[in-house]
C-alpha cells in the first residue's frame, strides 16, 4: 500500500484520520504520534500500556520497552483506535466478500492489554462509518488519478503510444 494514496483517501474520507494517517496492510496498522515524516510509528496491538504523570505520556509496549511521547494519553488512545479502524475498513474491503453487519472488531483481534481493554470499549469500533467497499473504491480512484497524472506528465507520451 502506497502511503501518500492512503493519506489522500483518507483525507477523502470523514469516517477515516485525516491528519495523522496510518499506514495499514492485511496484517497490521501503525500510526504516527506525531508529524508522519518526523515520528516513530506504532501499531496498537503492540502497545501493553499507557500511563500519563505531570504531564508526561509513558508507553510500554508488549514487548517490554518504554518510551516517553510528545502525546497526551487520551490522544494516544483515539490515534490508536483511528488506527484500528482503519486496519478494520482494510480487511473488510479486501475480504473475499463484504459485509456489512458487525462491527469493526469483527475484523480485529486486539491483545488482552490494558490498552486493548481501552481500544475495544471505543465508541469509533462499535459500528461501522462507511458503507463496505468505499475505502477500496476512493483508494482505487487515487491510485487510477495518479497513474493518469503521471502519464500525463511524460515527455513522450506520443512516441510511447505508436
Amino acid at each position: 500500500m502506497d502511503y501518500h494514496l492512503m493519506r489522500r483517501t483518507c483525507q477523502s474520507l470523514k469516517a477515516l484520520p485525516s491528519l495523522k494517517v496510518p499506514i495499514v496492510n492485511q496484517h497490521f496498522a501503525l500510526f504516527p504520534v506525531v508529524k508522519p515524516e518526523e515520528s516513530s510509528w506504532f501499531n496498537p496491538s503492540a502497545i501493553d500500556c499507557v500511563r500519563e504523570e505531570a504531564g508526561i505520556c509513558s508507553v510500554t509496549m508488549t514487548h517490554g520497552l518504554t518510551l516517553e511521547l510528545p502525546i497526551s494519553k487520551r490522544s494516544l488512545i483515539n490515534l490508536a483506535g483511528k488506527a484500528v479502524y482503519s486496519l478494520a475498513t482494510y480487511r473488510q474491503d479486501y475480504a473475499s466478500s463484504l459485509k456489512s453487519d458487525g462491527c469493526p472488531l469483527d475484523y480485529v483481534s486486539l491483545p488482552a492489554t490494558p490498552v486493548g481493554h481501552l481500544l475495544n470499549s471505543q465508541d469509533l469500533l462499535q459500528r461501522w462509518h462507511m458503507s463496505p467497499g468505499m475505502f477500496f473504491n476512493h483508494y482505487k480512484l487515487e491510485e487510477h488519478l495518479l497513474w493518469y497524472q503521471q502519464l500525463a506528465d511524460c515527455p513522450d507520451i506520443e512516441a510511447r503510444l505508436y
